[in-house]
């Protein structure tokens, strides 16, 4: 139990993962969950809405990079 809030039984894939993507799958769910809303994806994720959106600018750079 973290803050109160239980989570979801969570398990790492065998050959592993970086937090990055982690934090990558918990936005995009986020997202979706709140239907695209900002602020409420971030009221879900327990983060301002400025530290969401600077980490949506993150997500779509890196996805930039990987393409180029």
């Amino acid at each position: 139990m973290v803050n109160g809030k239980n989570l979801p039984r969570l398990s790492i894939p065998e050959g592993g993962t970086s937090l990055e993507e982690i934090e990558r799958t918990f936005v995009e769910l986020a997202m979706h969950q709140a239907n695209r809303n900002q602020t409420q994806a971030a009221k879900l994720l327990d983060i301002s809405r400025d530290a969401l959106r600077y980490k949506l600018k993150k997500f779509v750079s890196s996805i930039q990079k990987m393409k180029k």
